[in-house]
Formats: structure tokens, C-alpha cells, sequence
């Protein structure tokens, strides 16, 4: 990665030290270059928006070796743990697989702990913060392709499935393009709610996920090793969300009774079709108002609410404010 990516867009001096934050992205051999970039690009779109210094890093791995991502590029490195500004926040990407160096990573990460650092671990960069002994009493996520390794490295903790977590001063994210959200979210905290909507709509982003929100639970990733009927049911209600009765019809379409069909989703998905529903309608309601220049009650329609006072009413419930009042 070039050098000038790392550069401040601003001189330190434009703003107080207090205010910026600083990161040490930790890499490991096979980490993911897609989430790199994807961390990268984000932040510098923050300080482009912002014209502060707001965001730093410095690349760094546990001897000051180069690494490969798991498509084999290696980014120039900064130096090794540790060779970054006080108070800099710590970002895992990977894990390390031999001893000795799993060993003076987990040591390094519960040192910066016991500073009172920021712990940020993406992928499989959560095994390296649980092998530090850190997780334990805290809400963190991992990867689905990794949970059954992790459950057998890791029995005493328990992953929440969750697309990304945030708890206190631990963030994990399951990775791939979750990590925007993860990215954002924190970038809204920082710098407000408006520079987060300038930064997704440079990069033309629409946010799929809220901290805490399940990894597998979307339309478009459905259940079908699990629940075929239920995963064509998701389909359904997500193409259809702008019908207004399209629960009505869609135990016909599927070939079960309306309790057959309450049953899949209470005990897989912890909810009933008409939550289920609602939900999709509330998250696709607020996409467009985000995005479009259209008024609430064209939305209300196009998300398939019988009346803009229904939508209105739902939408203050989830959101806590009117339709016209979300951006």
C-alpha cells in the first residue's frame, strides 16, 4: 500500500492531539485485504470530509516482518508492536499461529488492556484478543466459518453471532463487509451523524447492520442448510415488502399452515412473521430516506404500510424520531 496513504491530509498542528485517534493495525500472516482497505478507505473519507487529522494509523506486525494477506499482498509496515502514539486504539486483523508469536501478540494486546486502550479485532483477529484473556464478561462476535473452531479453542466463551459488537472498550466484527458498518458506527460517534450519511454516500454505501445485529438474519442471507421453507419465506418478504398483504398469501405460496410458519420463525429466528416483516419494512424505509429526496408518506407506500400514520407511528418506535426527522 502506498506510503501517501498513511499520510495526515493536514498538519498535526490543525488539530488538538486530544482529539484525533490514532490506530495500530496489528497484521497477520493471511489476514484480509478486503477489510484492510475497507478500514482505510473509510477513515480517510472521514478526514477528506472532515479536513482534520481526525484518523491515523500505522501499519505494524509482532516482529516488524512483512506479512501477506490472504491473497498474498504485503503493505509496507510501520515497525513492530508497540511504535505508535500513546493512547493509540488497537485494530487486530489475524491471528498468529505459531507459539511464540501468539505469545508476544497476546501479550502486547493485554498490555495496551491494562493502559486502558480501545481493543478492535476483525475476523480472525477476535481469536487473538480471546487468547489474550480479555473477552470474558464482554459481548463479541466471530465469524461463522470460525465458530466451531473457536467454541473448541475457546469452550469457557461464547460468541453472539452478531454481525459486529461494541462493548465499552471492546469492538469485534465477523468480518467482510460488515466491517463498514463497524467502521461507520464508530465514525458517527466521533464525528456525528452527518459526516457518517457524506461518507456512505461518497462510496455509495447503504448500511446493513447495527451493533448487535444478527449475522445470519437478513433476506439475503437465507437459512436454507437449516430451514429450506423458511429460507424461501425470507425471499419472499423480501421481494415482496411492498405488498401490504403479503402474509396473507404467503402460507398458500409455501404449502404450510399459518402456525407451521409462526413455529420456524420463533424458534429459529427468535420472532413472528409480522416482527419479521415490520422490521425489513422500518430498515428499508430508513435506507430510502437516507439515500432519496422523497417525502414520508411515498415511503410509507413503497415499504408497503397501509397509512403513513401506521408508518409514522412504527418508525418512532424503532428509530425515536419522525420519518421527517431521521436525516
Amino acid at each position: 500500500m502506498p506510503e501517501t496513504s498513511r499520510r495526515p491530509l493536514l498538519p498535526a498542528s490543525s488539530v488538538p492531539a486530544s482529539e484525533n485517534r490514532s490506530l495500530e493495525i496489528i497484521l497477520s500472516d493471511g489476514f484480509s485485504m478486503l477489510t484492510l482497505s475497507v478500514v482505510v478507505e473509510l477513515l480517510s473519507k472521514g478526514n477528506t470530509r472532515e479536513r482534520t487529522r481526525k484518523y491515523s494509523w500505522r501499519f505494524t506486525s509482532v516482529d516488524g516482518l512483512p506479512v501477506a494477506s490472504e491473497i498474498g499482498t504485503s503493505p509496507v509496515l510501520d515497525g513492530t508492536l508497540g511504535q505508535c502514539p500513546r493512547g493509540a486504539a488497537l485494530l487486530v486483523l489475524g491471528a498468529e499461529t505459531e507459539p511464540a508469536r501468539s505469545r508476544k501478540l497476546s501479550a502486547h494486546i493485554r498490555q495496551q488492556w491494562r493502559e486502558g486502550r480501545k481493543i478492535i479485532a476483525i475476523d480472525r483477529g477476535v481469536f487473538a484478543i480471546a487468547e489474550a484473556g480479555i473477552l470474558a464478561g464482554h459481548s463479541f462476535t466471530v465469524h461463522q466459518d470460525f465458530r466451531t473452531e473457536f467454541d473448541f479453542r475457546h469452550p469457557g466463551l461464547s460468541p453472539s453471532g452478531a454481525a459486529f459488537e461494541v462493548d465499552k472498550r471492546i469492538s469485534t466484527c465477523a468480518g467482510g463487509f460488515a466491517v463498514a458498518d463497524m467502521v461507520l458506527t464508530m465514525m458517527e460517534d466521533d464525528l456525528g451523524k452527518a459526516t457518517r450519511s457524506a461518507v456512505e454516500d461518497n462510496v455509495l454505501f447503504i448500511s446493513l447492520y447495527k451493533p448487535g445485529t444478527p449475522a445470519t438474519c437478513t433476506p439475503l442471507r437465507t437459512l436454507t442448510r437449516d430451514n429450506p421453507v423458511l429460507a424461501r419465506a425470507i425471499e419472499i418478504i423480501a421481494e415482496r415488502l411492498d405488498e401490504p398483504d403479503i402474509l396473507k398469501s404467503l402460507t398458500s405460496e409455501l404449502g404450510i399452515s399459518r402456525r407451521q410458519l409462526e413455529r420456524y420463525f420463533s424458534s429459529i429466528l427468535a420472532t413472528t412473521p409480522k416482527k419479521f416483516l415490520t422490521e425489513l419494512r422500518l430498515e428499508k424505509a430508513a435506507r430510502l430516506l437516507t439515500i432519496a429526496q422523497t417525502s414520508a408518506l411515498s415511503v410509507a407506500f413503497e415499504c408497503g404500510f397501509g397509512s403513513q400514520s401506521t408508518f409514522t407511528k412504527a418508525f418512532k418506535r424503532k428509530y425515536g424520531v419522525a420519518p421527517k426527522n431521521y436525516c
